[in-house]
């Protein structure tokens, strides 16, 4: 013991903690005291700052202890309180492994991420290279952020968030916000690099869907326009017109395909009834033919009827009654013929 050491005078010594330290010492103490074989009082909220202490005082067991309860806590829904934590104590370990996780599932859990993390902290989220999620649903997280944070947001950071490899599309309920923020937050812009790279042009780009609304609505009505410059103005004007064109254009052509459409369906049906009204001429001709053939068959009866009349005999009577019956027959048909015939065109009339 060094007698010229301040602490060894007085008998106490003095630590400096992060509040996340000294609000977790308690349980750090509790653990130092118990028996062997006792887990540690550990917390989603404490755990970061336990594995710091174990580290920092040389507890081998404490350490082992508390890296087992975040080896199981660790997961979607605890990763941004791990990250903060070990952006505190510079847990390298720690942090590298809750960024991972918090940029895997962005898609669900980028909205509170946005809410409850250090702009900074935000950007690494972003900037990794596990980060999975829809471009728009992004630019969405991002102007939350911004919005809630106005004061962590300069160009360069800016710039890193909407990075068009992250980000290519923007959603047209943010892109006026963005627009008028990368304006005022002087974000450079350089013309070789094209307008895909440009988050000015995709902000336009995607303000302008909407484009009756940026035809139609003043510049007193949007908050956002207010402070744009006057290029700016105009070239969002330029991009609402376009869009129209375009969709004027897509309109034309969607008409022009429904008119082909409609009329291949006209010509089917055309094609349907005339080899309709062909079938019905055609058995009318065969009907004809046959209705000819009986009229001659009748005709030679009715001249057999007159010779038979003449003769006087047995055999004359009975030719003269089977005669008289077949031509009963096709008298009969052709009855019925003209029955069905003024039926039909009594039907076809109404039809008409």
């Amino acid at each position: 013991q060094n007698s010229e050491v301040t602490e060894a005078e007085i008998c106490t010594s003095s630590i400096d903690l992060e509040t996340s330290a000294a609000d977790a010492f308690p349980a750090f103490l509790d653990f130092i005291y118990s028996h062997p074989g006792t887990n540690v009082e550990a917390t989603t909220t404490n755990a970061v700052a336990l594995r710091y202490l174990s580290q920092y005082f040389g507890v081998r067991e404490l350490f082992n202890n508390i890296n087992s309860f975040i080896q199981r806590d660790l997961d979607a829904d605890t990763a941004h309180i791990y990250l903060s934590e070990s952006s505190i104590y510079h847990d390298e370990k720690i942090l590298s492994h809750a960024t991972k996780i918090c940029a895997e599932n962005f898609q669900a859990i980028g909205g509170k991420l946005a809410s409850l993390l250090p702009a900074k902290l935000f950007r690494d989220v972003v900037c990794a290279p596990d980060l999975k999620c829809e471009s728009k649903a992004l630019s969405l997280c991002v102007a939350h952020l911004c919005e809630t944070q106005p004061n962590e947001i300069d160009g360069t950071l800016l710039t890193a968030l909407t990075d068009y490899r992250k980000m290519p599309e923007i959603d047209q309920s943010c892109a006026l916000f963005l627009l008028r923020l990368s304006i005022e937050k002087k974000v450079e812009y350089s013309p070789i690099d094209g307008d895909r790279f440009n988050l000015r042009k995709r902000c336009i780009s995607a303000a302008t869907v909407g484009w009756k609304d940026i035809l139609t609505t003043t510049s007193s009505q949007i908050p956002e326009e207010t402070t744009l410059p006057a290029d700016i103005k105009v070239d969002l004007l330029a991009a609402a017109l376009r869009e129209a064109k375009k969709e004027i254009v897509e309109e034309k052509i969607k008409a022009h395909t429904n008119n082909k459409k409609t009329r291949k369906i006209i010509e089917d049906k055309d094609s349907s009834l005339m080899d309709a009204m062909s079938n019905i001429f055609k058995a009318r001709n065969d009907i004809g033919q046959k209705d000819q053939t009986l009229y001659m068959v009748r005709s030679k009866l009715y001249h057999i009827e007159s010779l038979l009349s003449e003769m006087d005999d047995s055999l004359s009577s009975d030719l003269f009654s089977l005669v008289h019956d077949a031509k009963t027959i096709i008298d009969e048909h052709f009855i019925g013929d003209g029955e069905d015939e003024e039926e039909s065109s009594s039907s076809s009339e109404e039809s008409s």
